[in-house]
C-alpha cells in the first residue's frame, strides 16, 4: 500500500512541475527597457507598504533608490504598517541618505480595513496628483536597476491602465521548489527584472 501511495504522490508532484514549467513559458517576461529621458519620463510612484520586514526591507529600498529611473521622477514612499521590529529604523536610515524616499507611518486601521491595504491607501493619498503611475511593491521584493523602467515601458507600449508583474521566487532547496511549482502552476503572469 505505501509503495502505491508514494507512486501516486510522485506522479502528482511530476504533473504539477510539468504544468507549472509549460505554464511558465507562456508567460511574458519583463523586458529590460533604457530608462527615458528626463523630460519624457512620467512621474512614477513606488508605495511600499512594510510591517516587520527588518530583514528585507534595506535590500528592497537598495533596489529602489538604485533605479536606472530618472531620480527626479521617480518617487518611493514606505509606509510602516506598526511593525514591532526594526522596519521603521532602518527605512528611515536609507531614507536620510536618499531624498527620494519618505518614510510614512501609517495611522490607526479604520473599521474593515486590512494592514496591506490600508498602508497602499496612505501611500497613494500621500503622492498626490503629481504621480502618472503608481508602483506597489512588497518589502520583501527587490528588482533589477531597470525594473521600474522596464514596468514603465511595457504599460506605454502595450496602452496598459494596469500592469501586474509576478516576482522570480528564490528558492533554496528541493521541498521549496517541489511545493513552489504547484502554487505557481495557477499563475497567469511573470515579471523578469
Amino acid at each position: 500500500m505505501e509503495l502505491v501511495l508514494s507512486c501516486i504522490w510522485l506522479a502528482a508532484v511530476t504533473w504539477l512541475t510539468a504544468r507549472a514549467f509549460h505554464q511558465r513559458s507562456l508567460l511574458q517576461t519583463l523586458d529590460p527597457a533604457a530608462p527615458p529621458a528626463h523630460h519624457q519620463a512620467p512621474r512614477a510612484a513606488v508605495i511600499v507598504p512594510a510591517r516587520n520586514e527588518a530583514a528585507n526591507i534595506a535590500r528592497c529600498l537598495r533596489s529602489l533608490v538604485d533605479q536606472s529611473y530618472p531620480r527626479t521622477r521617480l518617487r518611493i514612499l514606505v509606509v510602516d504598517d506598526h511593525s514591532a521590529d526594526a522596519t521603521l529604523e532602518i527605512a528611515a536610515a536609507v531614507a536620510a541618505k536618499h531624498p527620494q524616499l519618505t518614510v510614512l507611518r501609517s495611522p490607526p486601521l479604520p473599521p474593515h480595513w486590512v494592514g496591506k491595504s490600508h498602508a497602499c491607501w496612505i501611500g497613494a493619498q500621500a503622492v498626490g496628483d503629481g504621480a502618472e503611475w503608481l508602483c506597489f511593491i512588497d518589502a520583501d521584493v527587490w528588482g533589477g536597476a531597470d525594473l521600474v523602467a522596464g514596468a514603465v515601458a511595457a504599460a506605454a507600449s502595450e496602452r496598459l491602465d494596469l500592469l501586474s508583474l509576478a516576482q522570480r521566487q528564490e528558492l533554496q532547496s528541493f521541498a521549496q521548489r517541489a511545493l513552489s511549482a504547484r502554487f505557481l502552476s495557477g499563475s497567469s503572469r511573470r515579471a523578469g527584472a
